[in-house]
Protein backbone atom coordinates (compact mmCIF):
# COMPACT_ATOMS: atom_id res chain seq x y z
CA UNK A 1 0.00 0.00 0.00
CA UNK A 2 2.69 2.69 0.79
CA UNK A 3 4.63 2.18 -2.72
CA UNK A 4 0.93 2.93 -4.31
CA UNK A 5 0.35 5.79 -2.29
CA UNK A 6 4.28 7.37 -3.23
CA UNK A 7 3.47 5.99 -7.29
CA UNK A 8 -0.15 8.50 -6.84
CA UNK A 9 1.74 11.09 -5.18
CA UNK A 10 4.88 10.79 -7.61
CA UNK A 11 2.24 10.22 -11.06
CA UNK A 12 0.29 13.73 -9.52
CA UNK A 13 3.24 16.23 -9.09
CA UNK A 14 4.42 15.14 -12.54
CA UNK A 15 0.75 15.25 -14.26
CA UNK A 16 -0.32 18.95 -12.91
CA UNK A 17 3.30 19.89 -11.66
CA UNK A 18 2.62 20.35 -7.98
CA UNK A 19 4.81 20.74 -5.22
CA UNK A 20 4.95 18.43 -2.19
CA UNK A 21 5.66 19.32 1.39
CA UNK A 22 6.36 15.55 3.10
CA UNK A 23 6.99 15.39 6.56
CA UNK A 24 8.19 11.94 7.58
CA UNK A 25 10.40 9.78 9.94
CA UNK A 26 11.20 7.05 6.83
CA UNK A 27 14.22 8.10 5.06
CA UNK A 28 13.89 5.82 2.55
CA UNK A 29 10.98 7.52 1.37
CA UNK A 30 12.32 10.97 2.18
CA UNK A 31 15.43 10.29 -0.11
CA UNK A 32 12.62 8.60 -2.81
CA UNK A 33 10.17 11.43 -3.22
CA UNK A 34 12.37 14.86 -1.71
CA UNK A 35 14.91 17.18 -3.81
CA UNK A 36 15.37 19.48 -0.77
CA UNK A 37 15.18 18.22 2.87
CA UNK A 38 14.68 20.08 6.50
CA UNK A 39 15.80 18.18 10.17
CA UNK A 40 13.63 19.26 12.85
CA UNK A 41 14.66 18.64 16.30
CA UNK A 42 12.52 19.99 18.62
CA UNK A 43 10.10 22.29 16.28
CA UNK A 44 13.40 23.64 15.00
CA UNK A 45 15.11 23.03 11.59
CA UNK A 46 18.59 21.87 12.19
CA UNK A 47 20.13 20.93 8.75
CA UNK A 48 18.55 22.42 6.00
CA UNK A 49 20.06 21.40 2.46
CA UNK A 50 19.36 18.89 -0.78
CA UNK A 51 18.02 15.51 0.01
CA UNK A 52 21.23 14.15 -1.58
CA UNK A 53 24.09 16.55 -0.05
CA UNK A 54 22.60 15.64 3.95
CA UNK A 55 22.31 11.66 3.30
CA UNK A 56 25.81 12.15 2.05
CA UNK A 57 27.34 14.42 4.37
CA UNK A 58 25.27 15.22 7.84
CA UNK A 59 26.77 17.88 9.87
CA UNK A 60 24.06 18.10 12.44
CA UNK A 61 24.75 15.61 15.43
CA UNK A 62 21.06 14.75 15.13
CA UNK A 63 20.99 14.33 11.06
CA UNK A 64 24.24 11.85 11.83
CA UNK A 65 21.88 9.75 14.83
CA UNK A 66 19.25 9.60 12.14
CA UNK A 67 21.19 7.69 9.70
CA UNK A 68 23.43 5.39 12.44
CA UNK A 69 20.07 4.35 13.60
CA UNK A 70 19.02 2.62 10.32
CA UNK A 71 19.16 -0.86 10.29
CA UNK A 72 21.58 -2.22 7.70
CA UNK A 73 20.61 -5.57 5.76
CA UNK A 74 24.09 -6.66 4.95
CA UNK A 75 25.08 -6.29 8.70
CA UNK A 76 25.23 -9.60 10.86
CA UNK A 77 21.93 -10.06 13.05
CA UNK A 78 24.07 -9.70 16.36
CA UNK A 79 25.12 -5.65 15.09
CA UNK A 80 22.51 -3.94 17.32
CA UNK A 81 21.31 -0.41 16.21
CA UNK A 82 22.72 2.74 17.31
CA UNK A 83 20.71 4.37 19.53
CA UNK A 84 20.73 8.32 19.92
CA UNK A 85 21.55 9.25 23.29
CA UNK A 86 20.04 11.62 25.43
CA UNK A 87 16.32 12.78 25.47
CA UNK A 88 13.91 15.60 23.99
CA UNK A 89 14.28 18.89 26.11
CA UNK A 90 11.50 19.89 28.43
CA UNK A 91 9.40 22.45 26.03
CA UNK A 92 7.45 23.55 28.95
CA UNK A 93 10.51 24.90 31.30
CA UNK A 94 11.23 28.31 31.10
CA UNK A 95 14.60 29.53 29.03
CA UNK A 96 17.43 30.52 30.32
CA UNK A 97 17.15 34.32 29.83
CA UNK A 98 13.76 34.40 31.23
CA UNK A 99 15.06 32.82 34.78
CA UNK A 100 17.74 35.34 34.34
CA UNK A 101 14.98 38.28 33.43
CA UNK A 102 12.85 36.75 36.54
CA UNK A 103 15.40 37.09 38.83
CA UNK A 104 16.22 41.04 37.99
CA UNK A 105 12.75 41.87 37.98
CA UNK A 106 12.08 40.26 41.14
CA UNK A 107 15.13 41.99 42.92
CA UNK A 108 14.06 45.31 41.41
CA UNK A 109 10.13 44.89 42.58
CA UNK A 110 11.69 43.39 46.16
CA UNK A 111 12.86 47.37 46.54
CA UNK A 112 9.22 48.28 46.60
CA UNK A 113 7.08 45.68 48.10
CA UNK A 114 9.10 43.28 49.89
CA UNK A 115 6.51 40.46 49.29
CA UNK A 116 7.80 40.03 45.57
CA UNK A 117 10.90 40.01 46.00
CA UNK A 118 10.97 36.51 47.97
CA UNK A 119 12.13 33.94 44.83
CA UNK A 120 10.60 31.16 47.06
CA UNK A 121 6.77 32.56 46.95
CA UNK A 122 4.96 30.83 44.12
CA UNK A 123 2.52 34.03 43.80
CA UNK A 124 6.38 36.08 43.50
CA UNK A 125 7.76 33.78 40.56
CA UNK A 126 4.52 33.87 38.49
CA UNK A 127 4.00 37.62 38.07
CA UNK A 128 8.00 38.39 37.18
CA UNK A 129 7.71 35.10 34.62
CA UNK A 130 4.86 36.60 33.56
CA UNK A 131 6.14 39.92 32.95
CA UNK A 132 9.31 38.72 31.25
CA UNK A 133 7.36 36.78 28.97
CA UNK A 134 4.69 39.19 27.90
CA UNK A 135 8.09 41.62 26.56
CA UNK A 136 9.30 38.65 24.93
CA UNK A 137 5.69 37.93 23.70
CA UNK A 138 5.45 41.56 22.36
CA UNK A 139 8.50 41.08 20.16
CA UNK A 140 7.09 37.64 18.91
CA UNK A 141 3.98 38.97 18.03
CA UNK A 142 5.47 41.87 16.35
CA UNK A 143 7.60 39.71 14.15
CA UNK A 144 4.60 37.50 13.46
CA UNK A 145 2.44 40.61 12.47
CA UNK A 146 5.10 42.44 11.09
CA UNK A 147 8.16 40.73 9.39
CA UNK A 148 10.42 44.12 9.76
CA UNK A 149 9.63 43.57 13.43
CA UNK A 150 10.40 40.92 15.68
CA UNK A 151 14.17 39.29 15.73
CA UNK A 152 15.26 42.47 13.25
CA UNK A 153 14.33 45.06 15.33
CA UNK A 154 16.36 43.43 18.21
CA UNK A 155 18.80 42.33 16.19
CA UNK A 156 21.42 45.47 16.33
CA UNK A 157 21.17 45.44 19.97
CA UNK A 158 21.95 41.90 20.63
CA UNK A 159 26.04 43.45 20.75
CA UNK A 160 25.88 46.09 22.84
CA UNK A 161 23.08 44.32 25.18
CA UNK A 162 26.22 41.24 25.63
CA UNK A 163 29.44 44.02 26.23
CA UNK A 164 26.97 45.45 28.70
CA UNK A 165 26.21 42.38 30.68
CA UNK A 166 29.66 41.67 30.47
CA UNK A 167 30.45 45.11 32.40
CA UNK A 168 27.77 44.55 34.85
CA UNK A 169 29.88 40.71 35.57
CA UNK A 170 33.29 42.29 35.89
CA UNK A 171 32.10 44.79 38.10
CA UNK A 172 30.45 42.24 40.58
CA UNK A 173 33.84 40.47 40.37
CA UNK A 174 36.18 43.58 41.25
CA UNK A 175 33.73 43.90 44.06
CA UNK A 176 34.06 40.18 45.66
CA UNK A 177 38.13 40.65 44.65
CA UNK A 178 38.85 43.48 46.98
CA UNK A 179 35.86 41.99 49.45
CA UNK A 180 38.20 39.19 49.76
CA UNK A 181 41.74 40.93 49.78
CA UNK A 182 40.09 42.85 52.32
CA UNK A 183 38.78 40.84 54.53
CA UNK A 184 41.17 38.11 54.31
CA UNK A 185 40.08 34.13 53.83
CA UNK A 186 38.18 32.69 56.35
CA UNK A 187 40.07 30.27 58.73
CA UNK A 188 39.19 27.24 60.51
CA UNK A 189 39.53 27.91 64.27
CA UNK A 190 43.36 25.40 64.18
CA UNK A 191 44.14 27.77 61.23
CA UNK A 192 43.13 30.67 63.26
CA UNK A 193 45.58 29.92 66.18
CA UNK A 194 48.76 29.02 64.37
CA UNK A 195 48.17 32.07 62.49
CA UNK A 196 48.25 33.93 66.04
CA UNK A 197 47.64 37.76 66.39
CA UNK A 198 49.41 38.99 63.09
CA UNK A 199 46.77 41.03 60.78
CA UNK A 200 46.28 40.39 57.46
CA UNK A 201 47.56 42.12 54.80
CA UNK A 202 45.60 41.87 51.59
CA UNK A 203 46.54 43.43 47.84
CA UNK A 204 43.31 45.02 46.52
CA UNK A 205 45.51 45.85 43.62
CA UNK A 206 44.62 42.11 42.47
CA UNK A 207 41.07 44.26 41.65
CA UNK A 208 43.19 45.50 38.82
CA UNK A 209 42.70 41.76 36.97
CA UNK A 210 38.94 42.80 36.27
CA UNK A 211 39.08 46.63 36.75
CA UNK A 212 41.21 47.35 33.72
CA UNK A 213 39.01 45.24 31.03
CA UNK A 214 36.30 46.36 32.78
CA UNK A 215 37.14 50.39 31.80
CA UNK A 216 38.26 49.31 28.55
CA UNK A 217 34.82 47.36 27.68
CA UNK A 218 32.95 50.55 29.04
CA UNK A 219 34.58 52.86 27.50
CA UNK A 220 34.15 51.06 23.56
CA UNK A 221 30.97 49.62 24.16
CA UNK A 222 29.65 53.36 25.87
CA UNK A 223 30.92 54.70 22.79
CA UNK A 224 29.45 52.10 20.14
CA UNK A 225 25.87 52.54 22.21
CA UNK A 226 26.24 56.76 21.86
CA UNK A 227 27.02 55.96 18.13
CA UNK A 228 24.34 53.53 17.65
CA UNK A 229 21.63 56.46 19.19
CA UNK A 230 23.24 59.22 18.01
CA UNK A 231 24.83 59.50 14.84
CA UNK A 232 23.91 61.51 12.22
CA UNK A 233 24.37 58.97 9.22
CA UNK A 234 20.90 56.86 8.88
CA UNK A 235 23.12 53.82 8.24
CA UNK A 236 24.78 54.07 11.69
CA UNK A 237 22.18 55.69 13.99
CA UNK A 238 19.06 54.85 14.99
CA UNK A 239 17.67 58.05 15.60
CA UNK A 240 19.01 59.30 12.07
CA UNK A 241 17.51 56.48 10.38
CA UNK A 242 14.43 57.01 12.22
CA UNK A 243 14.33 61.07 10.83
CA UNK A 244 14.93 59.95 7.64
CA UNK A 245 11.77 57.82 7.06
CA UNK A 246 9.86 60.61 8.93
CA UNK A 247 10.87 63.36 6.08
CA UNK A 248 10.18 60.17 3.14
CA UNK A 249 6.94 59.77 5.01
CA UNK A 250 5.26 62.66 2.81
CA UNK A 251 6.82 61.03 -0.24
CA UNK A 252 5.27 58.13 0.27
CA UNK A 253 1.78 59.16 1.36
CA UNK A 254 1.57 61.17 -1.79
CA UNK A 255 2.66 58.24 -4.14
CA UNK A 256 -0.60 56.60 -2.67
CA UNK A 257 -2.60 59.21 -3.44
CA UNK A 258 -1.27 59.56 -6.85
CA UNK A 259 -1.86 55.53 -7.35
CA UNK A 260 -5.02 56.32 -6.80
CA UNK A 261 -5.85 58.92 -8.73
CA UNK A 262 -4.15 56.59 -11.96
CA UNK A 263 -6.83 53.79 -10.33
CA UNK A 264 -3.95 51.06 -10.96
CA UNK A 265 -4.52 48.49 -8.62
CA UNK A 266 -0.80 47.34 -8.22
CA UNK A 267 0.63 50.57 -8.28
CA UNK A 268 -1.63 51.10 -5.14
CA UNK A 269 -0.64 47.96 -3.28
CA UNK A 270 3.55 48.93 -3.85
CA UNK A 271 2.74 52.51 -2.53
CA UNK A 272 0.99 51.40 0.57
CA UNK A 273 3.35 48.37 1.19
CA UNK A 274 6.10 51.33 0.96
CA UNK A 275 4.23 53.42 3.37
CA UNK A 276 3.76 50.20 5.46
CA UNK A 277 7.84 49.03 5.89
CA UNK A 278 8.32 52.99 6.43
CA UNK A 279 5.97 53.33 9.64
CA UNK A 280 7.43 49.81 10.55
CA UNK A 281 11.03 50.46 9.94
CA UNK A 282 10.77 53.79 11.92
CA UNK A 283 9.06 52.43 15.00
CA UNK A 284 11.89 49.75 15.02
CA UNK A 285 14.63 52.34 15.18
CA UNK A 286 12.82 54.50 17.75
CA UNK A 287 12.16 51.39 20.01
CA UNK A 288 16.10 50.44 19.38
CA UNK A 289 17.08 53.54 20.51
CA UNK A 290 15.14 53.21 23.62
CA UNK A 291 15.79 50.01 24.36
CA UNK A 292 19.22 51.07 23.93
CA UNK A 293 19.49 54.00 25.91
CA UNK A 294 17.80 51.80 28.67
CA UNK A 295 20.38 49.03 28.90
CA UNK A 296 23.44 52.51 28.78
CA UNK A 297 21.61 53.72 31.56
CA UNK A 298 20.96 50.79 34.27
CA UNK A 299 24.82 49.63 33.02
CA UNK A 300 25.45 53.26 34.03
CA UNK A 301 23.75 53.46 37.27
CA UNK A 302 25.36 49.63 38.43
CA UNK A 303 28.98 51.11 37.71
CA UNK A 304 28.71 54.56 39.51
CA UNK A 305 26.82 51.91 42.66
CA UNK A 306 29.83 49.63 42.13
CA UNK A 307 32.24 52.63 42.31
CA UNK A 308 30.33 54.10 45.31
CA UNK A 309 30.76 50.37 46.80
CA UNK A 310 34.46 50.29 46.19
CA UNK A 311 35.56 53.80 47.63
CA UNK A 312 33.33 52.46 50.70
CA UNK A 313 35.51 49.68 51.08
CA UNK A 314 38.82 50.90 50.22
CA UNK A 315 38.35 54.43 52.94
CA UNK A 316 36.64 51.34 55.12
CA UNK A 317 33.55 53.46 55.73
CA UNK A 318 32.16 49.78 55.35
CA UNK A 319 33.15 46.09 56.38
CA UNK A 320 33.97 43.78 53.96
CA UNK A 321 31.16 41.42 54.35
CA UNK A 322 31.61 38.31 52.12
CA UNK A 323 28.19 36.13 51.08
CA UNK A 324 29.44 34.56 48.48
CA UNK A 325 29.98 31.14 48.72
CA UNK A 326 33.90 30.84 50.12
CA UNK A 327 36.60 29.25 47.39
CA UNK A 328 37.09 25.53 47.77
CA UNK A 329 41.52 25.57 46.64
CA UNK A 330 43.24 22.61 45.59
CA UNK A 331 45.83 20.80 47.90
CA UNK A 332 49.21 21.64 47.30
CA UNK A 333 50.02 18.25 45.59
CA UNK A 334 47.75 19.04 42.94
CA UNK A 335 49.19 22.53 42.22
CA UNK A 336 52.73 21.23 42.66
CA UNK A 337 51.69 18.54 39.77
CA UNK A 338 51.48 20.93 37.19
CA UNK A 339 55.03 23.02 38.58
CA UNK A 340 57.23 23.67 36.32
CA UNK A 341 55.95 23.36 32.83
CA UNK A 342 57.32 20.30 31.63
CA UNK A 343 58.95 21.34 27.57
CA UNK A 344 57.22 18.26 26.09
CA UNK A 345 53.90 20.23 27.17
CA UNK A 346 54.78 23.63 25.61
CA UNK A 347 55.47 21.94 22.57
CA UNK A 348 52.79 19.85 22.37
CA UNK A 349 50.77 23.25 22.74
CA UNK A 350 52.85 25.05 20.05
CA UNK A 351 52.27 21.82 16.96
CA UNK A 352 48.48 21.73 18.04
CA UNK A 353 48.52 25.48 17.42
CA UNK A 354 50.29 25.43 14.23
CA UNK A 355 48.04 22.88 12.92
CA UNK A 356 44.96 25.13 13.67
CA UNK A 357 46.74 28.19 12.06
CA UNK A 358 47.51 25.98 8.90
CA UNK A 359 44.17 24.66 8.74
CA UNK A 360 44.38 21.14 9.22
CA UNK A 361 42.48 21.32 12.21
CA UNK A 362 39.74 22.28 9.91
CA UNK A 363 40.43 19.70 8.05
CA UNK A 364 40.16 17.51 10.24
CA UNK A 365 37.30 18.86 11.83
CA UNK A 366 35.17 18.25 8.29
CA UNK A 367 36.60 15.05 7.63
CA UNK A 368 34.80 14.32 10.73
CA UNK A 369 31.88 15.24 9.36
CA UNK A 370 31.74 12.49 6.68
CA UNK A 371 30.52 9.23 6.66
CA UNK A 372 32.79 6.33 6.81
CA UNK A 373 32.39 3.93 3.88
CA UNK A 374 33.34 0.22 4.35
CA UNK A 375 35.30 -0.57 1.24
CA UNK A 376 34.59 -4.54 0.56
CA UNK A 377 36.95 -4.99 -2.16
CA UNK A 378 39.98 -4.10 -0.08
CA UNK A 379 40.75 -0.49 -1.20
CA UNK A 380 41.17 1.40 2.17
CA UNK A 381 43.73 3.32 1.83
CA UNK A 382 42.24 5.12 -1.72
CA UNK A 383 39.19 5.39 0.07
CA UNK A 384 40.28 7.06 3.14
CA UNK A 385 41.99 9.21 0.27
CA UNK A 386 39.14 10.53 -1.52
CA UNK A 387 37.53 11.22 2.38
CA UNK A 388 40.49 13.37 3.24
CA UNK A 389 39.95 15.11 -0.34
CA UNK A 390 36.34 15.74 0.17
CA UNK A 391 36.97 16.91 3.62
CA UNK A 392 39.46 19.88 2.32
CA UNK A 393 37.32 20.95 -0.19
CA UNK A 394 34.45 21.32 2.33
CA UNK A 395 36.96 23.26 4.62
CA UNK A 396 38.29 25.19 1.62
CA UNK A 397 34.37 25.85 0.92
CA UNK A 398 33.62 26.91 4.09
CA UNK A 399 36.21 29.13 4.86
CA UNK A 400 36.25 31.13 1.76
CA UNK A 401 32.31 31.16 1.13
CA UNK A 402 32.37 35.09 2.53
CA UNK A 403 30.41 34.17 5.42
CA UNK A 404 31.70 34.23 8.94
CA UNK A 405 33.19 31.38 10.73
CA UNK A 406 30.91 30.99 13.87
CA UNK A 407 32.12 29.02 17.04
CA UNK A 408 28.60 27.89 17.32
Amino acid sequence: IEAQILDLLERLRAERGLSILFVSHNLGVIDRLCDDLCVLYAGRVVERGTAAGIFRRPRHPYTKGLLASLPRPLAAQETRLSPIPGGFPDLTTLDAGTRVGRYLIQDALGHLWKPLGDTKAIGANLFASLLVVMGWGFFLIQGVRDPLGGINSLWPLFGIANQLLASIALCLATTVILKLQLAGPKLSPEESKAQGSKPWVGRPAFALVTLLPLIWLLSVTLTAGYQKMFHPKPSIGFLAAASALETAKPGLETAIETAKAAGVAEAIVKAETALQNNRSLRFNNQLNAIVAGTFMTLVIAIVLLSIYEWLSLLLKHREPKLSETYPVWLPDYAVAEGKPVQWWNVFALGFLLLKEISGEAAVDRAQACIPRKVDLLGGSKAMAKQQRAQAYVAAAEKRFDGGPNRCC
